[in-house]
């Protein structure tokens, strides 16, 4: 009987070792999710700027490209003018 206590009693600190562990892993795991939390923040905030760059780059372009059609005209007109001359 003692020496199944004993046994007992080594099983006991041997989870007891291994919850320790077990719980340290998981405060670890946290620290790693809260850090990632906050980068997919920063990276959607990111991704949001990055959208709207890119929604103002497309418009400017589409204003340039309509302005540079509009001078093509222009000039095809002007050019087709003096050629009848």
């Amino acid at each position: 009987m003692r020496e199944a206590l004993l046994y007992l009693t080594s099983d006991i600190d041997d989870v007891d070792y291994c919850v320790e562990d077990n719980d340290h892993g998981i405060e670890e795991n946290d620290d790693h999710i809260y850090r990632n939390t906050d980068y997919i923040e920063g990276v959607n905030d990111e991704i949001d700027r990055q959208r709207y760059r890119t929604g103002y780059v497309q418009r400017s372009c589409r204003k340039t490209q309509s302005w540079l059609d509009e001078n093509a005209d222009f000039l095809v007109l002007y050019c087709q003018q003096f050629a009848f001359a």
